[in-house]
């Protein structure tokens, strides 16, 4: 088994499609399988046995950076709402 990082190129109610630079090779799989809080453009990584996905995980880089996306929304709306009072 292996890994790789994989982008998700498209994103659907009902599927992604994740491509693996690195291997020059695009998957379409059902969205139950991935994580639910990625969106175009998310990097994945990928457990791989031959070219078989086993698992997928959001890549460590993009949860840090969805965390303060959303710690930034949270501020933002705690300074409208206190300036609103």
């Amino acid at each position: 088994m292996r890994q790789v990082n994989a982008v998700v190129e498209q994103l659907t109610d009902n599927y992604a499609v994740l491509h693996a630079k690195s291997l020059s090779k695009e998957w379409t799989i059902d969205c139950a399988y991935i994580p639910i809080a990625i969106q175009k453009g998310s990097w994945l990584q990928l457990t791989l046995s031959g070219l078989e996905i086993v698992m997928i995980e959001m890549d460590q880089e993009d949860i840090l950076a969805s965390r303060l996306k959303v710690e930034r929304k949270w501020k933002d709306l705690q300074r409208k709402k206190s300036g609103n009072s």
